[in-house]
Order: structure tokens, then C-alpha cells, then sequence
């Protein structure tokens, strides 16, 4: 699968320095945007002014827009993983193909189980997969995934921990299902801190 990853995490889009005194972000409801109609306007009127933008080109050669929401507090001891949690909405001519929650705050945590994605196979349907992992963090379609009309579940789970004074610690696990328009699987890609995976 031609998967292609066109933001940096947002941990190295927004460095850790001054975000603590932001305020923080309300995450619009579920459902709240659809994929390949809703707009940017859309996106800033529900959720506010952004905390960062971002730009990328496609492997297809469109020009990639992204918008992130971003904030987090600062660690009180060694050792512990810091709250934070963050949205990335990605747009193509103004047009809304991709958005992603990430949350390390235990009420939301997008932390997902990763002993069960070699459960998951092609020709499992999307109510499949949704049942075995649970509710995805982040959906996708065309030119972030490859299928041009179908579209992804995407699990993701970004966090840092707090070592010593100025130091943290920084791990990303990744999870993309590509689901066609039948509405079954048709790819499944694992990534942990940007390696691709082997699914056993």
C-alpha cells in the first residue's frame, strides 16, 4: 500500500516549549465533519483558532494542508507520561480527507492494543475491525491512502515521558486499515516511532 505520511507527529510540528500555557482545546463532537465535503472553515468554526499549520506534497502531487490543535502539562515527577493530546485535521483544496485525535490523558487515551492487529485480516469488515480494536482515533481517505474511494480506520497513540529536567522521551505506535468500498479490508499497515511493522 502506497500509504504516505505527510505531517510530521505533531510533537515535532509544535515543540514542547510554551504550549503549557496555552489554553487548552475543546474536541468537537463526534461526527461533527465528513470526509471529502467538509471544509476548513468548517474545522476553525467548531474548533477554534489552530495552534500550528503544516503543509506537504502527496506522492500524487497534491499539495497537502494541515491545521493542528495541540496542548499539554507540564510533568509534576520523573518517570511519568506527560498529559497531552492533540487533533490534526489535513485538507486538499480546502476539502477535509483526513483527521486524527491523539490523547495520552488516561479519561480519552488513544492507546490501542497491538497484540490484536495480527487478528486482523483482508476481507474482515470495517464493523469487524472496529469491534476487535474499538472505536478508531482518526479517518482518511484518497491522496492519504492510495484507495480512491475507499477509506481508513487509523489508530494512533503518540506520547512522551518525562526522564529529567529538559529530557522526555518520545514513542509513536500507528495503526492504518484500508477499507474498500465494499467496505471490507484491503491493507493493513503497523508502524512504531515511523518503522514499518512486520504483522505476524
Amino acid at each position: 500500500m502506497k500509504l504516505i505520511r505527510l505531517f510530521v507527529l505533531v510533537a515535532a510540528l509544535i515543540t514542547l516549549n510554551g504550549c503549557a500555557s496555552q489554553k487548552d482545546f475543546v474536541r468537537p463532537a463526534k461526527d461533527s465533519f465528513t470526509l471529502g465535503k467538509s471544509i476548513r472553515a468548517d474545522v476553525v468554526f467548531a474548533a477554534g483558532v489552530p495552534t500550528s499549520y503544516s503543509s506537504a506534497v502527496s506522492s500524487s502531487g497534491e499539495e497537502v494542508k494541515g491545521v493542528t490543535y495541540f496542548y499539554y502539562e507540564s510533568p509534576s515527577f520523573y518517570g511519568m507520561v506527560i498529559n497531552k493530546h492533540s487533533m490534526l485535521y489535513s485538507f486538499v483544496s480546502d476539502i477535509l480527507v483526513g483527521e486524527e485525535y491523539n490523547s495520552a490523558y488516561s479519561k480519552d487515551e488513544t492507546k490501542f492494543d497491538t497484540d490484536k492487529i495480527s487478528k486482523i485480516k483482508k476481507g474482515m469488515t470495517e464493523l469487524d475491525v472496529i469491534a476487535l480494536m474499538g472505536p478508531p482515533s482518526g479517518r482518511t481517505i484518497y491522496p492519504l491512502i492510495s484507495d480512491k474511494t475507499g477509506h481508513s480506520l487509523n489508530y494512533a497513540y503518540n506520547y512522551d515521558r518525562f526522564i529529567a529536567f529538559g529530557i522526555t522521551t518520545n514513542n509513536d505506535y500507528r495503526l492504518v486499515v484500508t477499507i474498500d468500498r465494499n467496505s471490507v479490508v484491503s491493507d493493513v499497515l503497523y508502524t512504531k516511532d515511523g518503522i514499518a511493522q512486520v504483522i505476524q
